[in-house]
């Protein structure tokens, strides 16, 4: 239950920050609405089991707070974020494909900039779910451990 709360409460969010750089800026994409939502629920589900992760794995909630912000900091940063990934060095450039927020970022990119389709991003929406796999499955087998 609580894990749905906090995919909807992520997606919310993302869909708010959209529509207000839609009204603010004019943001308009070139390619498939389908293909930005898909992208952006599979980007929303990866950050919530994320939250999931660190909260059953904190000893504390303060811990899983300050885990939450280093590494979301941390894996926005070296995704793209903040500045283009090019601009990196290339050992930054490499480690930036460990990052959820690379393979988002780089979809919304196709999406928005080059006209994408949902086939043209399915590949990296294949990784986001990769990364939902791994995390998800480090969650349950922490919920097991705790359930015992």
């Amino acid at each position: 239950g609580k894990a749905l709360v906090a995919f909807l409460m992520q997606t919310v969010q993302i869909a708010v920050v959209l529509a207000l750089g839609a009204l603010i800026f004019g943001y308009r994409p070139t390619g498939s609405l389908v293909a930005l939502a898909a992208i952006l629920l599979s980007f929303s589900a990866v950050l919530s089991a994320l939250g999931v992760a660190l909260a059953l794995w904190s000893r504390s909630r303060d811990a899983a707070l300050s885990l939450s912000n280093i590494i979301g900091m941390l894996a926005a940063g070296i995704g793209g974020s903040f500045s283009t990934v090019s601009s990196f060095p290339d050992w930054a450039q490499h480690a930036a494909r460990l990052s959820p927020a690379y393979w988002a970022i780089t979809a919304i990119h196709e999406v928005s900039l080059d006209g994408a389709s949902l086939s043209d991003v399915g590949a990296p929406i294949g990784v986001l779910w990769g990364f939902f796999a791994v995390i998800a499955g480090l969650a349950l087998i922490q919920f097991r451990y705790h359930r015992e």
